[in-house]
């Protein structure tokens, strides 16, 4: 499977580097995986970095993906699928405290 939310690519100094792919989901299965993607991006385990990155960098993080999220559901889409971050189904997250608040 493949990421909706990045490409991997070689630079010319043969490093790996992260290109942002542009978020224009045009079906729903198509929203589905980039929501997918987005809720393992924005998991405890990855925002928090496994306990490595402070709260503000882990906000910071957190909310760099929720404008993702964002730009799906103003296209049109909600997710139709749940994980940790859209729970229940057709719910996205507005901030960073209503996520943690897990208020709806």
């Amino acid at each position: 499977m493949t990421d909706t939310i990045y490409d991997i690519n070689i630079n010319s100094n043969g490093k790996y580097e992260c290109i942002e792919k542009p978020i224009i989901p045009k079906t729903q299965a198509e929203a589905d995986a980039i929501y997918y993607d987005l809720g393992m991006y924005m998991s405890d385990e990855a925002i928090f970095q496994d306990g490595e990155a402070s709260l503000t960098g882990a906000i910071h993080t957190f909310m760099f993906y929720l404008r993702k999220a964002k730009r799906v559901k103003t296209l049109g889409f909600l997710p139709t699928i749940e994980c940790d971050v859209f729970y229940p189904k057709y719910y996205v997250p507005t901030s960073w405290k209503q996520y943690r608040e897990g208020k709806n």
